[in-house]
């Protein structure tokens, strides 16, 4: 169950859509939102992590179905990064605006997840009995609010004391995503 934990934890642990929204949602004191955004992450973080496990014998089963779930994660990587990186600076709130869209888009739309978990499934398949799927993800989704919570709690001196450019880091984390995206969509082209 450990390894459930750091699993959660590693998801998250680089800073990204959601990430960046949990920080700049508790600098600017909009707590509702951001206890809204973290209960939906947390949510779909449990759903796609217990789905994607159960799930999982039935997909490897189904190669072609497997190969687009796949392709469709870094599809949308690669969207998103484009969003990321082409998005003119705009006023604070539509800023803010923006960035919670992101958040939510990559959290409700989040088919990385699928392949991710599905190599989990099988590397700890193959290295250890895997444990109940149910506790897996109640233990993985809580190694995601340790992160999202260290960001949450900790983000707002991280960008003071740094004095982070949010728009460079959302540059970078487009980039980030769209050479994802496409490392990803080479590796199905070519294997």
């Amino acid at each position: 169950m450990i390894g459930a934990f750091v699993i959660g934890l590693y998801g998250y642990l680089f800073p990204g859509n959601i990430n960046m929204c949990l920080m700049h949602l508790r600098a600017g004191g909009r707590y509702r939102l951001l206890a809204t955004i973290l209960l939906l992450a947390l949510t779909f973080e449990f759903a796609y992590c217990y789905g994607a496990l159960a799930a999982c014998h039935w997909l490897s089963a189904q190669p072609y179905l497997l190969k687009a779930f796949t392709i469709a994660g870094c599809m949308v990587g690669c969207v998103l990064g484009l969003w990321m990186f082409f998005e003119k600076p705009g006023s604070e709130r539509q800023k803010q605006q923006a960035l919670v869209s992101r958040a939510v888009l990559s959290i409700v739309v989040h088919p990385q997840q699928i392949p991710y978990f599905i190599f989990v499934f099988f590397l700890l398949g193959s290295l250890t009995t895997m444990p109940p799927i149910l506790w897996f993800a109640v233990v993985n989704t809580l190694g995601c609010a340790v992160t999202f919570c260290c960001y949450i709690w900790k983000g707002n001196a991280i960008i003071q004391y740094l004095k982070l450019n949010s728009a460079l880091l959302q540059k970078a984390v487009g980039i980030i995503y769209v050479l994802s995206g496409i490392a990803g969509l080479c590796k199905v082209a070519w294997g």
